[in-house]
């Protein structure tokens, strides 16, 4: 969410900046824990390798 200060006139992108990181931390979690499941339990293979264009695909298409 892109608030604007009316004092100041400027945009206040903080909120969005947080969301972002949120989401991209959790992918970025997510990516690691799929990629040492499947490292360290091969035969299971649930999770798949995450690859940068899946990260990057994930990020954009998460809201929260």
């Amino acid at each position: 969410m892109i608030t604007v200060n009316k004092e100041s006139g400027e945009h206040d992108t903080n909120c969005r900046r947080n969301e972002l990181i949120a989401i991209y931390s959790k992918v970025l979690l997510e990516r690691l824990d799929a990629n040492l499941n499947a490292h360290f339990e091969p035969e299971k293979d649930q999770n798949r390798h995450w690859s940068d264009s899946d990260l990057v695909a994930e990020l954009f298409t998460r809201k929260s």
